[in-house]
């Protein structure tokens, strides 16, 4: 396990209490989302009602983005390295694809495709963490 400094544990802290009811907020809107979809299907407020869970990821990103800023000189820098290289990966891999689909490979799903980004992100974070020596996974 890694030893935090009292500064990481307090930033961590208060990430998680950030976090966390959005979190809430965003699962409520979810299925509260899904579900009024059914008998609004067909009208102007259809759009919106199916958008509307993104306004707690917009507080999410915030959350994470100051999570980030307040970690030191080197878990930044582990960040950025870890998006840069998940950046090239699904930039190559998205170029691969695409080029196999010339060939009859049919048409990703582009959600499904953007899921595989995060995994992507943490697992490459966690070599670049045994890379440098840093013991754990990153999650605290």
């Amino acid at each position: 396990m890694t030893n935090l400094t009292e500064k990481e544990k307090l930033s961590h802290k208060k990430y998680m209490r950030e976090v966390i009811p959005i979190a809430v907020i965003y699962m409520v809107m979810i299925f509260g989302s899904v579900y009024f979809l059914k008998d609004l299907k067909d009208t102007v407020w259809a759009y919106p009602l199916a958008i509307g869970p993104l306004i707690p990821i917009y507080f999410i990103i915030r959350s994470v983005v100051n999570f980030a800023r307040r970690s030191d000189e080197l878990m930044r820098k582990l960040y950025g390295e870890s998006a840069v290289i998940t950046l090239l990966i699904v930039i190559f891999s998205g170029l691969s694809y695409g080029l196999l689909m010339n060939v009859g490979l049919p048409q990703p799903d582009i959600f499904v495709a953007a899921s595989i980004i995060c995994p992507l992100y943490f697992i490459v974070f966690a070599i670049l963490r045994r890379r440098y020596g840093i013991d754990g996974c990153g999650i605290y």
